[in-house]
């Protein structure tokens, strides 16, 4: 449960006073409006479908999560932010990109700083946002900062044309191969641990639901026989944070002694082609914002930042 902590600030603008308050019903309407208005604002292209009333039933669901900023002109801003044990990143307050709305960074520190008691006192230890690239900005001026990019490119007949090298081969995998998944991700994640953006060492757990789900496709590349690299490709559900029809790839891995070799370029075409059933009209893939390797490899294969994952310590 999420406590919230209820107070008042002077404004810039005169005598204004703002206030941070829990989300109430009657404020639904408004919150999902400039949701919807933000969202279009900050569409690609692709990202212009929007299920209005599936977000305005989430918005309900987790009305309990939600805290909204108001002056005398109504509602200025809102946070929606939900307490999760995740893995290596441990208990931690997550907030999407539909998580969040304010007319102006001091707006945004009102209600960051007023939430953070709250947030420290359910036991979060960092606050994590997805946040469209556009207001990357704001959010570091109140002391976030960038740990990952979100890129993404239309899927179509544009993908690599790359071939494997002589000697190396993808093939199809599944639960059966859960041991070489984790043996592949605990090496590339000692050796380097800024990979494809995910946090450090997945737990076998988390594996091990990616392979049972019938909607993955994992591949793993060989070298005369020896597993050397894989990534798994899956469907995101239709939520309210990420477009409709829409793969993702993860767990993006090629051991240090094999790169540079046009492996990985290969590999993603093969991940891809082995999804090729599945009707997705767009690919997104994360990675870690220092890895200027990674960073690369995926702005030459036609992905283009969208969103930043950024972290703020909250003690």
């Amino acid at each position: 449960m999420v406590y919230f902590l209820t107070f008042t600030a002077p404004s810039l603008y005169g005598d204004e006073v703002t206030a941070l308050r829990p989300a109430r019903s009657a404020d639904i309407d408004e919150i999902v409006d400039r949701v919807v208005r933000a969202r279009r604002r900050h569409a690609d292209g692709a990202e212009d479908s929007i299920d209005v009333g599936a977000l305005r039933r989430e918005m309900n669901d987790s009305l309990a999560d939600i805290s909204v900023l108001t002056n005398s002109t109504g509602l200025v801003g809102h946070l929606r932010g939900t307490i999760l044990e995740g893995g290596s990143f441990g208990r931690a307050l997550w907030m999407s990109p539909d998580g969040f709305s304010c007319n102006s960074a001091e707006d945004l520190l009102a209600l960051v700083e007023g939430c953070r008691p709250s947030w420290i006192e359910a036991g979060a230890t960092a606050a994590y946002v997805w946040a469209p690239l556009i207001d990357a900005t704001t959010w570091e001026e109140v002391g976030f900062q960038r740990v990952h990019a979100r890129g993404v490119r239309v899927r179509g007949g544009d993908h690599p044309a790359d071939s494997f090298p002589e000697g190396y081969r993808a093939r199809r995998a599944s639960l059966d191969d859960l041991d070489i998944a984790l043996s592949l991700d605990h090496a590339q994640t000692a050796s380097d641990p800024q990979t494809d953006g995910l946090p450090p060492g997945p737990v076998d757990e988390e594996w091990r639901e990616t392979l049972e789900d019938p909607d993955s496709s994992y591949v793993i590349v060989e070298y005369h026989g020896i597993a050397v690299g894989h990534a798994v490709a899956f469907p995101l559900s239709a939520h309210t944070g990420s477009t409709q029809s829409r793969l993702h790839l993860s767990g993006v891995v090629i051991l240090p002694e094999h790169r540079g070799r046009g492996v990985g370029r290969a590999m993603v075409r093969a991940v891809l082609d082995a999804a090729a059933a599945q009707d997705d009209t767009q690919v997104e893939v994360n990675w870690d914002t220092h890895n200027e390797v990674a960073q690369n490899f995926w702005r030459a294969l036609g992905f283009r930042e969208t969103h930043l994952r950024l972290r703020r310590v909250l003690n």
